[in-house]
């Protein structure tokens, strides 16, 4: 069984500090495991983002495991924990369809 945690992230801070009014992202997990199978990310930076989420699904890494990292803040990168948590901050009445993904990772 699947677990897929989206989130509209262009209210959070990470995205309002640079402008961004577009940012989303959808994370897939398996949930027996826990483990990271794929992630989808739109928005400022988050094409260095999908680079820990290739290494996380590469060394099998749970989303326990990168809510454990350490990160510069503020940055995107401080956001990673959150991604794989279904709506944490999101403004789930605005949200909008996501048509172009430029960072898409996944195992399969």
């Amino acid at each position: 069984k699947l677990r897929i945690a989206t989130n509209d992230t262009s209210g959070w801070y990470s995205n309002l500090r640079v402008g961004e009014t577009c940012a989303a992202t959808k994370v897939i997990i398996d949930d027996e495991t826990d483990k990271i199978l794929g992630a989808h990310l739109l928005g400022p930076e988050y094409a260095e983002i999908i680079n820990f989420f290739s290494l996380a699904m590469r060394l099998d890494l749970t989303t326990s495991d990168l809510k454990k990292m350490v990160s510069a803040y503020p940055s995107v990168g401080s956001d990673i924990g959150s991604f794989a948590q279904p709506n944490i901050g999101s403004r789930q009445s605005e949200m909008r369809p996501v048509v172009v993904v430029p960072a898409i990772c996944s195992r399969y």
